[in-house]
């Protein structure tokens, strides 16, 4: 009779360290896995998100290249409006050299709240019988909470 108790307290024992240190173990390995994950998951949407917007910044440089040259800002303006219906998006803005005309769509972030957007700048180039000419800038700005919404939804489904 006593080596029945015996193997029953032994049993609780076993099952004790097991609920006390394996399972905490798991668990704290699930997370560190889950936060690694989400970190890696973060940088990569980043490359891709500045990838996508150098992509962009060199197309429609050339676009608005054509635009500039020739003094039209209202076909301008028509070409930053069609850029903001890209994903990632928020605000461009466009600065030609010849007129210091700058011109503005979507939402540019005042410089104290830079930290929260992607900024990245372009140049202009006009290209006349093979002579290349910086003609203005292009800044392309991308919320970086475009990044966050993915990431916590992958998160949501660890």
């Amino acid at each position: 009779m006593m080596n029945l108790g015996y193997k029953l307290n032994r049993l609780a024992t076993l099952q004790t360290k097991f609920l006390f240190f394996v399972i905490p173990t798991v668990i704290c390995c699930f997370i560190l896995f889950s936060i690694l994950q989400s970190v890696i998951s973060y940088q990569e949407r980043k490359k891709d998100i500045i990838r996508n917007l150098n992509n962009q910044a060199n197309i429609q440089s050339v676009i608005l290249a054509k635009s500039l040259w020739g003094v039209d800002f209202d076909l301008a303006k028509i070409q930053m409006e069609s850029m903001l219906l890209i994903p990632n998006i928020s605000g461009i803005k466009v600065v030609e050299f010849t007129t210091e005309t700058t011109l503005e769509k979507g939402y540019l972030p005042p410089e104290s709240n830079e930290r929260d957007y992607f900024n990245l700048k372009h140049q202009i180039i006009y290209t006349l019988s093979g002579d290349e000419k910086h003609i203005g800038d292009l800044t392309v700005v991308a919320l970086k909470s475009s990044i966050y919404l993915p990431l916590y939804q992958s998160l949501a489904r660890n």
